[in-house]
């Protein structure tokens, strides 16, 4: 599974607070490298963010 690295902007759906921060995370084989941004941002709403956009994505492996 690819290592991606990655910055987002994003708001704190407690907090209302509107911040920027970098980030890890490892997708599955079978999501495209076009669809990363996307996998992304839903995992960010999952833990409590919204308003979330992804950028600078690098890849390893």
């Amino acid at each position: 599974m690819p290592k991606i690295k990655f910055t987002a902007f994003a708001t704190d759906t407690k907090s209302g607070e509107r911040g920027h921060g970098s980030g890890e995370t490892t997708v599955s084989h079978w999501i495209s490298r076009h669809d990363y941004p996307e996998s992304i941002r839903r995992d960010l709403e999952r833990q409590g963010y919204k308003d979330v956009h992804v950028d600078n994505l690098t890849t390893e492996g």
